[in-house]
């Protein structure tokens, strides 16, 4: 497992507006960068959810089940699993539940 999204889950991000450049206003000019252009790093999409959708990711440890995840709103838990072998895996299943669940009230909104 990896510590990055996978393609579809960081095409996902994007849609949601995770930043893919960066501009710099210096004396010279304006200057602008692309970032993230391919896979997005696990811990940025995970900062991004908390800070921009107001989600927050929970991962946690049992012996007997392996590892869990919440996905909260609030006060209130909005996703969850259990069952996991690693901690990565958790997380990639976590962020891709949180999107689904931002993508959902979207349409629930339209």
């Amino acid at each position: 497992m990896t510590d990055y999204c996978d393609h579809n889950t960081s095409d996902a991000l994007k849609k949601l507006g995770f930043p893919t450049e960066i501009t710099f206003i210096g004396e010279q000019g304006t200057i602008t960068i692309p970032i993230n252009s391919g896979l997005i790093h696990m811990y940025d999409a995970q900062k991004f959810l908390r800070e921009e959708a107001g989600l927050h990711i929970e991962i946690h440890y049992d012996m007997r089940m392996g590892f869990e995840y919440e996905v909260r709103e609030a006060n209130r838990r909005v996703a969850e699993g259990s069952c996991f072998p690693s901690y990565e895996e958790t997380l990639s299943t976590a962020i891709y539940m949180a999107i689904e669940y931002i993508n959902d009230s979207i349409k629930e909104i339209k």
